[in-house]
């Protein structure tokens, strides 16, 4: 019979791999580690998941471009953190159809006295559209999004979400900007009064509209969550002949930490982004580029 001791010392690599395998650690696994820990050492999980998809466009895009970047550090000195990350971004062009589609899902859980994971990624999705004169850009949209904070003792650390999707037109033509669609959430799970700001919002632009929408939060103490759904549809009728360039920026922030602070906002991808835009001018062809540090 192996000694109860051995295998408590052993605990940490044993969980360790069957995160790696499993992702998921599940509550006995992690109720049994608390023998090798501190009675201050906190349990959490924070995990965030987005989609976002744009499809049936009228007319197709002449050129598409997708760009992504991100960082991720996790770091445990006592205990165990694992994190998972999947994070997508694609603009499929084909001679009948055309597909937007981007969708994450980031995992933090762990156990532990000392403890940092900070995880961020964005992805940019640009298509560029010419519309003649007294027709109209169609195209229709679904999303969802779903963020989940959890810590059994916020005294001892917390955890943090955002993510953020925006759509926009950028009329090239007349240097204007139409706003279609930003979906903007975010979960502050801590026991400091001024870092606790949670937040939602929702905004669509006059040109969509919208055929199905649900949303649903659960703020607790220990325990908050965030759902929402929708699916709708955008048309715009234009004068003239106009150069468009359809903008699909996501940004994921995931945070967690035995010293409390709140999610950083991903920031706008800037000049990188203006330098894609306006190099498409010359593209009848996909343009995939990704970039990771």
């Amino acid at each position: 019979m192996i000694p109860l001791l051995l295998i408590t010392q052993k605990l940490p690599l044993i969980l360790l791999k069957l995160c790696q395998w499993q992702w998921i650690c599940n509550g006995v696994a992690i109720s049994l580690l608390l023998f090798n820990l501190p009675s201050d050492a906190a349990t959490f999980t924070s995990r965030s998941r987005r989609l976002i998809e744009l499809r049936d466009f009228s007319p197709l895009p002449q050129g598409v471009a997708v760009i992504a970047d991100g960082k991720a550090i996790t770091i445990a000195d006592q205990g165990i953190v694992q994190s998972m990350i999947v994070n997508n971004a694609n603009f499929v062009v084909d001679s009948s159809l055309a597909l937007a589609h981007a969708n994450s899902d980031i995992h933090i859980l762990g156990i532990s006295q000392d403890f940092l994971s900070d995880i961020q990624f964005f992805s940019t999705l640009v298509g560029r559209f010419s519309v003649t004169a007294g027709e109209s850009l169609k195209f229709n949209l679904n999303g969802s999004l779903s963020l989940l904070n959890s810590i059994d003792d916020p005294l001892l650390g917390g955890v943090s979400i955002s993510e953020k999707t925006s759509i926009v037109l950028q009329d090239l033509t007349n240097r204007t900007r139409i706003n279609v669609l930003e979906v903007f959430g975010g979960l502050n799970t801590n026991s400091i009064q001024t870092l606790k700001q949670d937040f939602f919002s929702f905004n669509l632009g006059q040109d969509v509209r919208l055929d199905s929408y649900l949303n649903r939060s659960s703020f607790q103490e220990t325990t908050e969550s965030l759902q929402t759904f929708f699916v709708g549809s955008f048309e715009r009728e234009f004068q003239e002949d106009t150069e468009l360039a359809l903008v699909i920026v996501n940004q994921s922030c995931n945070y967690a930490s035995n010293e409390n602070d709140v999610c950083v906002k991903v920031p706008e991808p800037g000049n990188n982004l203006a330098i894609l835009i306006f190099g498409l001018f010359g593209l009848n062809y996909l343009i995939y580029f990704h970039k990771f540090r």
